[in-house]
């Protein structure tokens, strides 16, 4: 019978083993806090007040992870896809102080937010986003005008890519507002269209100075624009600005920007843009066919059409067009047809086209500068001499003192 016990007692000891194993087979730990595993989310952030709280697998999000205010906080990544809920909620929600990085060698860590909110919130005093790859169809990262006690939230990103595919046209890669320092950022714009990448929002309060610095941003798909209020500058390729005044388009570009940097502004938004790229050389400036405005010689800024071509400014009876330098007038439609419509006045004789030097222009003469072109007309005009009435064929714009007896009829 003791025999008996034993056996029983050795089998259940057995059993408890092999049922203990069983559940340490199936344990899922989805990060780690000074060295020690957690199976949720939650419970690692309990514990993980200024440590770092590093992923242990890829993880699909019920609800947003959420920093509260006063904690300090770093999650590593650690080469593993953060995925905000489905229908709608931030993948991560900081109101404190929090840093996101990866720290993996493959540098594959991923933020990836969802239609509806932005993939990453900042609420907080400051986040830091370093070193990873945030991907959304809406809003990449978002920073609020103000925490919930009332701070300039800060915001760093550096060093992170930001792909836009497929984003609505009402989002953005990055909103701003309070302070931010967004610097070697790529952003993967759609294929097709041109894309907000960066809204800068005013400051809250007028009487703020919100300082936002953007240094080394990279376009690298399609094209994107900045935009700041209601106006905006679009550009393409690689760029470095730096923003000091948000509230109206406070743009100064700095002079080691490359050649490559094209700014595309919209009409209400281009005379501070010259004003700003005069700075750079070989800055790049679009000129949309609705500015009126004047249009400044610059040695540092190269003015281009929409095809990337260089052009000079030439304004002709009062209107202006654009001509790809080095083009005659022959080959340019707009100015050909100006032609048609200054010879249609009644009353006149065309004599010739002259600049502002008094050169005669003719439709061969090839545009290298800005250029302004008039029209001299033939007016005939009678004139009572001591011999009766005279008629003369008389260049308008010029005195009778100028005139020959040869004209005379």
């Amino acid at each position: 019978m003791k025999n008996l016990k034993k056996v029983f007692g050795t089998l259940a000891l057995v059993i408890m083993a092999v049922l203990t194993l069983n559940v340490n087979a199936d344990t899922v730990y989805v990060a780690e806090v000074d060295g020690t595993k957690y199976q949720t989310l939650s419970a690692a952030l309990a514990t993980a007040d200024t440590k770092t709280l590093k992923l242990l697998v890829d993880l699909d999000l019920d609800s947003e992870v959420k920093i509260d205010s006063g904690k300090t906080i770093t999650i590593d990544l650690n080469g593993h896809k953060l995925t905000a809920p489905q229908t709608i909620g931030y993948a991560i929600n900081n109101e404190g102080t929090l840093t996101i990085q990866d720290t993996s060698a493959g540098k594959t860590g991923e933020v990836i937010g969802n239609s509806k909110s932005a993939a990453v919130r900042n609420y907080g005093v400051s986040l830091t986003i370093d070193g990873i790859k945030v991907t959304t169809k809406f809003i990449g990262i978002k920073n609020e005008e103000k925490t919930a006690n009332g701070e300039v939230p800060k915001l760093v990103v550096k060093n992170t890519t930001i792909d836009k595919e497929n984003l609505a046209a009402s989002g953005c890669g990055i909103q701003l507002c309070g302070n931010a320092t967004i610097e070697n950022v790529t952003f993967y714009t759609p294929k097709a269209g041109s894309h907000r990448f960066i809204l800068v929002l005013p400051a809250p309060d007028a009487s703020e100075k919100t300082d936002v610095s953007i240094k080394g941003v990279n376009i690298s798909r399609g094209k994107g624009h900045l935009t700041s209020g209601s106006s905006g500058v679009e550009f393409e390729g690689t760029a470095e600005i730096s923003l000091e005044d948000i509230g109206a388009l406070g743009l100064t570009v700095d002079t080691t920007a490359k050649e490559s940097t094209t700014f595309e502004p919209a009409a209400d938004a281009v005379e501070k843009v010259l004003s700003e790229a005069k700075s750079i050389s070989g800055a790049k400036v679009v000129i949309p066919d609705d500015y009126k405005g004047e249009i400044p010689e610059s040695e540092y800024i190269t003015y281009v059409n929409e095809k990337g071509t260089e052009v000079v400014y030439v304004t002709f009876n009062g209107v202006r067009y654009d001509v790809e330098k080095g083009q005659n007038w022959t080959n340019n439609k707009a100015l050909m047809g100006a032609i048609v419509d200054a010879q249609t006045v009644i009353g006149k004789n065309l004599v010739r086209y002259v600049d502002t030097e008094g050169k005669t222009v003719d439709k061969n003469t090839t545009f290298n500068k800005d250029t302004e072109i008039r029209a001299i007309y033939e007016l005939t005009v009678k004139i009572a001499t001591k011999d009766g009435d005279v008629t003369l064929k008389v260049e308008e714009g010029t005195s009778l003192a100028d005139q020959t007896g040869s004209n005379k009829e």
